[in-house]
């Protein structure tokens, strides 16, 4: 079973986007690059890297991969890093997070995530 969320960012007042379910076109538009940045959006790594751990910590069912862009695995790594986050949970984040490759869509606007059947 696979999964596409969006990453989470801050406006500029600081609220937090999306603020609810958005339609999937909404958010395949969205590109953030390098700088972090799309449009008005700033990527929010501290809240992606939590909902990452959320997803390490739930106990339904186990995830096997979550697909990322190259650069977007290294913000998630350094806030994981940054907020104190234990060896095995920065293990397990380097363990699941995966590039889907070239010839695949990207993920500048969210995370693939696909579940262990």
């Amino acid at each position: 079973m696979d999964v596409d969320i969006l990453y989470l960012a801050l406006r500029p007042s600081g609220a937090l986007f999306p603020s609810s379910v958005q339609p999937p076109v909404l958010g395949y538009l969205i590109k953030y690059g390098r700088n972090r940045q799309h449009g008005h959006l700033t990527f929010d790594a501290e809240r992606n890297w939590t909902f990452l751990l959320a997803l390490r910590r739930q106990t339904h069912v186990r995830v096997a991969k979550v697909f990322v862009e190259p650069f977007i695995e290294e913000w998630l790594l350094e806030e994981g890093r940054r907020s104190g986050a234990s060896a095995e949970e920065l293990r397990w984040a380097r363990d699941v997070l995966r590039y889907a490759g070239a010839n695949a869509l990207d993920h500048k606007d969210h995370m693939h995530i696909r579940f262990v059947e």
